[in-house]
């Protein structure tokens, strides 16, 4: 994966991931994982990006 990918279509503005672009707040991956913390999420905070991983 080219860390200086910047995928357009995924914002992300969490610079501690090791997918994050390095050269702008975009995900540098082709594609994300979303996932819920319950069967009802109701609001963004009951959502994850489970692509998530720590540099």
């Amino acid at each position: 994966m080219d860390k200086n990918y910047a995928n357009k279509s995924i914002e992300c503005s969490v610079d501690n991931c090791v997918n994050h672009c390095a050269s702008d707040n975009y995900c540098a991956l082709q594609k994300i994982i979303v996932g819920a913390h319950g069967k009802n999420p109701s609001d963004c905070q009951s959502t994850d990006c489970q692509s998530f991983v720590e540099k």
